[in-house]
């Protein structure tokens, strides 16, 4: 979801080559992200430049924003060297209100 990894701390679990059919696999993942930034500090940062952003609202997590996401991806081995790839995932964002000082300067 595009989300910088720094500020961030979560988890992962995947079930890999799970097999009913030969030549087909299968891979299951969950990951959840929690965001470990001050809201304060993200939304009242000083940007001497507009083009120079040090946070981004929505790519920078605060302590009250997450992330969930679940991924199925199914690979067939078709022949040796060739095989046919499907990925599908589902991602949510639970962020917070997004506030803005219309004073703020630097």
């Amino acid at each position: 979801m595009f989300v910088s990894p720094t500020g961030n701390m979560g988890i992962g679990a995947s079930l890999d080559k799970i097999s009913f059919i030969e030549k087909l696999t299968h891979r299951l993942t969950f990951t959840y992200v929690r965001g470990t930034n001050s809201p304060m500090a993200i939304r009242t940062t000083c940007r001497p430049h507009q083009d120079l952003n040090y946070f981004s609202l929505g790519r920078d997590l605060t302590w009250n924003e997450s992330l969930y996401s679940v991924n199925f991806d199914t690979k067939y081995q078709i022949y040796e060297n060739l095989a046919a790839v499907v990925e599908t995932g589902w991602a949510h964002g639970d962020f917070q209100a997004r506030l803005v000082r219309a004073s703020h300067h630097c």
